[in-house]
């Protein structure tokens, strides 16, 4: 929580009071002494005003820029209300950008995505991963072919699944999780996983994780094989995924049901 925002709120909210000609002494006296037969929203502020009375009536021009209200100050400061009462919490969220919501979001937050898995998910999700494509934008000059499949150009959509190998391996972990459907691209597989990934149930919870996972040995094993030689081995990748889910389930009561019918390798 930003403390200058909200205190700015909740002066605010003394304003809508002012507005509301609440029945408190203070309010009166501001009523007799200051507002007098001025309108609050275009009334001058007093120069011999009290130091809280400057603040109150300075509020107004936050009132008015502030986005997602509209009309006049009464008008606006009324859009500010709950049950009868000024909220200083719609303001103070107010003051924020509304930014979209992305709709991966419950992938990145999922509890039992371990915090590795879930950085490297996170800069993919945002196809901010170092592929060679994003490389060479930089004037980074390197080997371009697919470090896996060496039949095409490395880019993040070759990757995540047109190389025929990184498909392999989320086909044959759908399969041991009990999902037959044929691999899409990154963008309609992140969709679908999206739509289930916020459902409290141990199997989609193993789904989301076995994903997160998934792509993190992914990119991590294009490292090494693209800078320190060797080959990628899809039967690897699968065991060790497999034998993380089943280490990390043992903590995790409510995916026992869910594990109990994952008892062999993909």
């Amino acid at each position: 929580m930003d403390l200058v925002f909200w205190n700015r709120a909740a002066v605010a909210k003394h304003l809508w009071a002012v507005a509301k000609k609440k029945d408190y002494l203070w309010i009166k006296w501001i009523h007799t002494f200051y507002i007098k037969h001025h309108t609050l929203e275009h009334m001058p502020i007093p120069k011999n005003a009290a130091w809280v009375v400057r603040k109150i009536l300075e509020s107004r021009k936050l009132i008015g820029d502030v986005q997602g209200i509209q009309g006049n100050l009464l008008n606006r400061l009324d859009q500010l209300q709950n049950d009868n009462s000024f909220s200083i919490r719609k303001l103070y969220r107010l003051q924020f950008p509304q930014l979209p919501k992305v709709p991966w979001k419950g992938i990145v937050l999922q509890p039992r995505l371990h915090h590795r898995f879930n950085f490297i998910m996170w800069l993919a999700l945002q196809r901010k991963l170092a592929t060679v494509d994003r490389l060479l934008k930089f004037g980074v000059q390197i080997n371009q072919q697919c470090a896996f499949c060496k039949l095409a150009g490395e880019t993040f959509d070759h990757l995540f699944f047109e190389c025929y190998v990184t498909k392999e391996v989320w086909s044959r972990l759908l399969i041991w999780l009990g999902h037959c459907r044929p691999i899409q691209d990154w963008q309609r597989e992140v969709e679908w996983i999206s739509h289930y990934a916020t459902r409290k149930s141990g199997q989609w919870e193993i789904v989301t994780c076995v994903f997160g996972m998934m792509v993190y040995t992914i990119w991590r094993d294009r490292n090494k094989v693209r800078f320190q030689g060797g080959a990628v081995n899809v039967n690897s990748i699968c065991r060790e995924i497999t034998i993380h889910i089943h280490t990390r389930g043992q903590e995790i009561q409510h995916w026992q049901g869910a594990l109990s019918t994952l008892n062999r390798y993909p």
